[in-house]
């Protein structure tokens, strides 16, 4: 079963493929396809969310075969430009890994990467979570939690009542327990690692963590922001991307940037990226297939 994908702008542009975090939905992107009509834009629902929640949630290295074979299928050139937040950061981040070539740029935030242990006591706050996980006092908290506004309560809650508590427990699992693949370290697609400033400040370690480790990558603090800056400052978000598309400066609200390792050729705009071989090969070999 193919994913619910939502498709906008000229086929012929260069291609933004943006994915959300766990619990939501596309919904989420919203306000950033209303200002970058001219690219064409692909928005999926993740497996086990919004109106692809027939589809089992498996794992993260599930969706990144979903989402690059979405890009094979759609996107202009065979690559694109991927954004994600929470969970489709660190989604891309396997997709990165794994199919280099698919991908001409890279802006990831809220990017856990840290393992947290507790997976027991996780699965015995699932199993209580669950029958109350629509009361409105228990949306609303969320949504405080994770910076989003109150406006998005209609949205908040239609996909907390639509996503099933299991799927919520293997998000979770998947989210706590992830780390950065291993083969991160060959990657140079160019990539911008943000975190808001009122995040946890694990969040803001680990981006500093991976721009260290990929080939061609910059990481910064977001000043006044936190999980959910897309929704709770969208001007700024739309901002920061379309600066790093373009190679424009970045917002001043954008602090301790780290410099960049390397000009690499592929620093340009995403559609003269050159499109690699994809690595189905290694990843075959290292599963012993």
């Amino acid at each position: 079963m193919d994913l619910s994908v939502h498709e906008s702008g000229p086929a012929d542009a260069p291609t933004l493929l943006f994915v959300h975090g766990g619990g939501m939905s596309r919904w989420m992107w919203e306000p950033q396809l209303a200002q970058f009509s001219d690219y064409h834009c692909l928005v999926p629902d993740l497996p086990g969310h919004g109106e692809s929640a027939a589809i089992p949630f498996v794992s993260i290295a599930d969706c990144a075969d979903r989402l690059v074979a979405l890009i094979r299928a759609k996107a202009h050139r065979k690559v694109a430009t991927v954004i994600g937040l929470s969970l489709g950061s660190q989604i891309l981040l396997a997709l990165m890994a794994r199919y280099p070539g698919r991908v001409g740029r890279a802006l990831l935030s809220g990017t856990l990467t840290q393992p947290v242990p507790g997976g027991a006591l996780l699965d015995v706050g699932m199993r209580a979570y669950g029958p109350l996980k629509n009361w409105p006092c228990l949306v609303r908290a969320n949504m405080r939690r994770l910076g989003i506004p109150d406006a998005y309560y209609p949205q908040w809650a239609a996909d907390t009542r639509r996503t099933r508590t299991r799927t919520l427990a293997r998000v979770m699992a998947e989210n706590l327990r992830f780390a950065p693949p291993e083969r991160l370290d060959d990657v140079a697609v160019p990539s911008l690692l943000l975190t808001g400033e009122t995040e946890n400040p694990l969040l803001q370690r680990a981006a500093e963590d991976l721009a260290g480790r990929l080939r061609n990558a910059r990481s910064g603090v977001v000043q006044g922001v936190g999980h959910a800056w897309n929704l709770a400052a969208p001007e700024l978000f739309s901002d920061s991307l379309r600066a790093w598309l373009t190679g424009s400066p970045l917002p001043d609200r954008i602090t301790h940037l780290t410099a960049l390792k390397t000009l690499d050729v592929r620093i340009g705009p995403p559609e003269t990226a050159a499109v690699e071989e994809d690595d189905e090969d290694w990843w075959e070999d290292s599963q012993g297939g």
